[in-house]
């Protein structure tokens, strides 16, 4: 089912005047949080500064994997709120992707995300770190090289932010061993994020109304040290970030 689509007007100072229309928080909050205080955020930052709110939203839809189309997801979730500078329309983000995927993107995202494990990581993680980039990293320029000799850059902008999701997924998994908790020591990055996708929020006159997190969920927020208000004020157009507490380095044991 088609999700119901919010107007600009809706998301912002008179969004009180339906309050039975639900968004997707979650999930996405959870993605932003942890890209956020572990410094993946900053590690992501490849993009013009313009267009990192792009790059975000885009990078929470492809961590759901789903198919859907950036401007729809955008407006039912509170990435709107979280990125507010974001363009999600068919022709912006095709022209983000076209650009995202220029050649020497990939480098710079390696060079990038190294950079941070050499100061977020142990150097035996940094080690590890790099061998894995080493691997994915041979097959993954091969379908680079593949894509530019077609002149197709769209692919290559969507695959380098696939890239990004996966070691994204893939530090989020490392978290989840490290936090010291035997009820989510096992649990992998997908089926977390998708319990916390369960929980959705209403918008009533102007301030964030979050819904009830999952028994996964919530055992996962205990392990992480995680405080999440039941709501939150919003500043025009945005969720102010910085009511949001997380104790936890991510890939730090």
């Amino acid at each position: 089912m088609v999700a119901q689509e919010l107007s600009a007007e809706t998301m912002s100072s008179t969004q009180g005047q339906d309050p039975d229309a639900d968004i997707d928080f979650g999930d996405v909050w959870a993605i932003d949080q942890f890209l956020t205080k572990s410094g993946l955020k900053s590690a992501f930052a490849i993009s013009r500064a313009e267009d990192s709110d792009t790059l975000l939203t885009l990078l929470a839809l492809m961590l759901r994997n789903e198919g859907t189309r950036p401007s729809e997801f955008y407006e039912t979730s509170v990435a709107k709120l979280l990125y507010p500078d974001a363009r999600v329309s068919i022709k912006e983000s095709t022209a983000f992707l076209a650009e995202f995927g220029a050649p020497g993107m990939f480098e710079k995202f390696v060079a990038s995300y190294l950079d941070w494990c050499q100061t977020a990581k142990s150097d035996e993680d940094f080690n590890s770190a790099c061998g894995t980039i080493e691997i994915m990293g041979a097959t993954f320029s091969s379908s680079m090289k593949r894509a530019y000799s077609e002149s197709d850059e769209t692919i290559c902008g969507e695959d380098i932010i696939a890239f990004m999701a996966t070691f994204f997924q893939m530090e989020l998994a490392k978290q989840l061993q490290n936090c010291g908790s035997d009820k989510v020591r096992k649990e992998t990055s997908t089926t977390v994020l998708s319990e916390f996708r369960k929980t959705k929020a209403k918008i009533i006159d102007g301030t964030l109304h979050r819904g009830e997190f999952t028994s996964k969920a919530n055992d996962v927020i205990e392990a992480m040290g995680m405080k999440i208000p039941a709501s939150f004020k919003l500043n025009g157009n945005r969720v102010e970030v910085g009511e949001y507490s997380f104790n936890c380095k991510l890939g730090v044991s």
